[in-house]
């Protein structure tokens, strides 16, 4: 369970749920559901987003992928954990992003993990 004095860089999900909303829902012929999980590891904080909206076009991205593709959101994600990691120098990040379009469900849709040093207040 986390805490009060638990933190977690500031607006670090508001691009992946508006990514989701914007991208993932659009066209769609079925309600669209954002699912947000937070778990407590250890001294690690793993964030899931889950939509089921389109899915991405490559299968696997990731923050530390050198790739052609160009997200804003990813670089918005980027510049704010950068900023953490200014602000705490033990602090690391891992963010995974996945499509869901080779998977048997009816709606696909994208996953995107985050796995954060916890930082206490």
């Amino acid at each position: 369970m986390l805490d009060k004095s638990t933190r977690i860089p500031p607006l670090l999900l508001q691009p992946l749920v508006e990514n989701a909303i914007k991208h993932g829902f659009k066209n769609i012929e079925y309600q669209g559901t954002i699912d947000i999980s937070f778990t407590k590891s250890d001294n690690r904080i793993i964030i899931a987003v889950t939509d089921n909206g389109n899915g991405i076009n490559k299968n696997n991205l990731s923050l530390n992928n050198k790739d052609d593709h160009n997200s804003l959101s990813i670089q918005i994600i980027k510049e704010r954990l950068q900023i953490t990691n200014a602000q705490n120098p033990n602090f690391r990040a891992n963010i995974i992003i996945k499509s869901k379009q080779n998977e048997s469900s009816i709606h696909k849709g994208t996953s995107v993990v985050i796995d954060l040093s916890l930082i206490k207040s």
